[in-house]
């Protein structure tokens, strides 16, 4: 692999990991918002219920990075994180 590759990987790496700690607390945020808390359990959600939740999810983070307040922006993207490990866990719960 040349310079150039390892110097890009290496970039990539640092831009992944700083988002994936900028969003990591967003999400433990909003997994702990009581309003999402009193949404019940999502193992007794479907895999299509699940999918549709990711869904709005996302089409709200589209629309908050468009329009609204990095705040904002961060919360959404929180909620899409907390989502996605919804949906890991409920497909780990399907395992035993």
């Amino acid at each position: 692999m040349s310079t150039r590759g390892t110097s890009l990987v290496g970039r990539s790496l640092d831009v992944v990991t700083g988002a994936l700690d900028t969003v990591r607390k967003a999400a433990l945020d909003r997994a702990l918002d009581p309003r999402n808390c009193a949404k019940g359990h999502w193992r007794d959600l479907t895999r299509t219920d699940l999918c549709a939740l990711l869904l709005e999810e996302v089409a709200e983070l589209l629309t908050a990075v468009e329009q609204e307040p990095w705040d904002r922006v961060l919360a959404e993207a929180g909620d899409v994180v907390w989502v996605v490990a919804m949906i890991v866990d409920w497909r780990r719960g399907r395992d035993g």
